[in-house]
């Protein structure tokens, strides 16, 4: 599931970022913060880097956990764990998570 919710581009450019996050989405999987989804929403809300020049980063990390990356990572997250599990999301989420992917 880590490989479909954050894979690692197959480019020659440095990813170090990615790789110290899904590191730390492995360890709170270890640490039992839960099954696969929960670890990534742990990560997501709590321990994922907030941009570093924003002026308020409560606010900016508040943004990310409810409309940015960090939304976008859970919607990936669920949606993995969904297919994983043969379970079929509601109509009205799919539709949402379809309007907020990039064409």
């Amino acid at each position: 599931m880590l490989d479909r919710v954050m894979p690692i581009p197959g480019d020659e450019r440095d990813h170090t970022r990615l790789e110290k996050g899904r590191a730390k989405v492995v360890e709170l999987f270890h640490d039992g913060v839960g099954i696969g989804r929960e670890a990534f929403t742990e990560y997501a809300d709590h321990c994922r880097p907030v941009r570093s020049g924003a002026q308020d980063p409560v606010s900016s990390r508040l943004e990310s956990i409810w409309l940015g990356a960090a939304a976008e990572l859970k919607r990936h997250a669920l949606a993995a764990t969904a297919n994983e599990s043969n379970i079929r999301l509601a109509t009205a989420w799919r539709v949402a998570a379809a309007a907020a992917s990039p064409p």
